[in-house]
């Protein structure tokens, strides 16, 4: 098991990814009020939204964070 910091320059945002085998979870955590957008890196594109706070969950170049927004991504390597 594997465990990694993300996305350092987005001081709003506390991401981390676990790893175990073939699987890699990430999961971003947004604590403010307003919307945030991040440029996504292809490698989670094809994941699979497993937890969020609010509906939808569509992942694509871009993700945006919506207020007090939780997220957990499932990626198979």
């Amino acid at each position: 098991m594997r465990f990694a910091g993300l996305f350092s320059v987005f001081i709003l945002v506390y991401a981390f990814e676990r790893h175990l085998g073939d699987q890699c979870l990430l999961v971003l955590n947004y604590f403010y009020a307003d919307e945030v957008a991040l440029e996504w890196p292809s490698v989670y594109q094809t994941g699979k939204v497993v937890i969020s706070n609010y509906e939808g969950g569509i992942l694509g170049d871009w993700v945006t964070l919506k207020p007090c927004q939780t997220l957990a991504i499932l990626v198979n390597n």
